[in-house]
């Protein structure tokens, strides 16, 4: 048996991730976008509640075994490295 838990754990570069729920602390807001939006970009007027929405940026952490193991993890501190 293998005794290295993970093949390959590999700290990948940071991603935008619309975040619909509170915004955690240690997050960095990089934008925003609108709930619904329409083709130009702008919000979608058909809506009435459509409100604005932080993109934040979040780290990844990728974890591949030879067992079969293969998982991403999300952190909301894109800083961490």
């Amino acid at each position: 048996m293998d005794e290295t838990p993970f093949t390959m754990a590999e700290l990948m570069d940071a991603d935008e991730v619309i975040e619909d729920k509170a915004v955690p602390k240690d997050s960095q807001v990089v934008g925003q976008t609108w709930q619904y939006v329409n083709k130009s970009g702008g919000p979608d007027k058909r809506f009435k509640n459509n409100r604005r929405l932080p993109i934040c940026l979040y780290g990844e952490l990728e974890l591949h075994s030879a067992s079969g193991l293969n998982t991403v993890i999300m952190f909301s501190n894109a800083q961490l490295r």
